[in-house]
């Protein structure tokens, strides 16, 4: 199949890309295995620790989106082209400043062992940066070289990158590795939904599942929409009464597991039994709500009006630590979901 290219923002490099319309071995998973958890009841939802403002001399700075990984927090904000690098303890490791070739303000971002991957709202772009921070390619439009992108959330998994598209109101799935034969880095997979009479009213956020499903987040109707990894609707998490309707706007998953999920009996490959509790970030309400890996509601928190208008989550396993960012309120919100001592 001949290849076209994704046109970036003047002077930023390109992409090769084509459309595979099938599931490819990327999205394939491994088999699960049994973790030993300690910690609540599976209905427990996680205590309030404590909250933080995150300064910059005497700027309070606006925390919007986060990502955990190898015991980093890592925290972008409203209006500023950096990322900066957490403990655990949320000192200040170091700043990756994203500003060459040009500024790029993250709306959303992940990282992979060795990428981040930074959507740029407002440039309509998707960037790759090395995990110092170096500019590595971007992209901008499809692969008809005109249609411009719109992105707004994005999910690494498996080494394919998922953004989700509010002007196309879809999720777009595109390899980040070179396989042989099967996709090259930087090639669009797939535009999910598969069908397009389907259309995703606004998809503010999404994640993979352990078994390969696509979780999207629509702010439009309130709803969790779940895809097959081939772009095809199954089915809608729980409905759940909120004061206002809800607007999902992160992801993140515990190792909590509901034991009556547990049988020994049957065959269960993907793990999915195994898995624990879904957070989801309700930005119009301000509070998380927890659901088991299939969908099922479990509780929210916290009870209280803590945060005004939340928009990202990533739990620490670890240490069992949920970390939640407001950039209403300039604030970094840490809960806590270990045993009681």
């Amino acid at each position: 199949m001949a290849n076209r290219r994704w046109r970036s923002c003047a002077g930023w490099g390109c992409a090769n890309l084509g459309c595979v319309v099938f599931c490819t071995a990327l999205w394939m998973l491994s088999c699960g295995g049994e973790r030993e958890v300690k910690g609540p009841a599976y209905t427990d939802p996680p205590c309030y620790v404590s909250s933080r403002m995150l300064m910059d001399g005497n700027e309070t700075l606006q925390p919007v989106r986060l990502k955990f990984l190898h015991d980093t927090l890592f925290v972008c904000y409203v209006g500023k082209p950096r990322i900066d690098l957490f403990t655990p303890d949320l000192n200040r490791i170091t700043t990756l400043h994203l500003t060459d070739p040009e500024p790029v303000v993250p709306a959303s971002f992940d990282l992979s062992d060795s990428s981040i991957f930074v959507v740029d709202h407002g440039k309509h772009v998707i960037v790759q940066y090395d995990r110092k921070g170096t500019y590595v390619n971007s992209f901008g439009t499809l692969p008809d070289g005109e249609t411009k992108l719109s992105p707004l959330a994005a999910n690494f998994y498996g080494g394919v990158l998922y953004v989700s598209d509010i002007g196309l109101k879809q999720v777009l799935a595109i390899s980040m590795t070179d396989a042989s034969e099967i996709t090259q880095q930087g090639e669009l997979i797939l535009q999910i939904p598969i069908d397009t009479t389907r259309k995703i009213g606004l998809p503010s956020s999404v994640f993979v599942t352990f078994d390969g499903r696509l979780l999207v987040g629509d702010a439009a109707e309130g709803l969790i929409k779940v895809f097959t990894c081939d772009g095809n609707f199954i089915y809608d998490f729980d409905s759940i009464v909120t004061t206002m309707p809800m607007a999902p706007q992160g992801f993140a998953l515990d190792h909590v597991i509901d034991s009556s999920m547990i049988d020994s009996s049957s065959f269960d490959p993907s793990g999915v039994r195994n898995s624990g509790r879904l957070h989801i970030v309700d930005s119009n309400n301000g509070r998380i709500h927890m659901f088991n890996i299939l969908g099922r509601f479990v509780a929210s928190y916290p009870t209280e009006k803590l945060m005004e208008k939340p928009s990202s989550i990533a739990i620490d396993t670890r240490r069992q630590n949920v970390y939640i960012a407001d950039p209403r309120s300039g604030k970094l919100f840490l809960f806590n979901y270990g045993a009681p001592q």
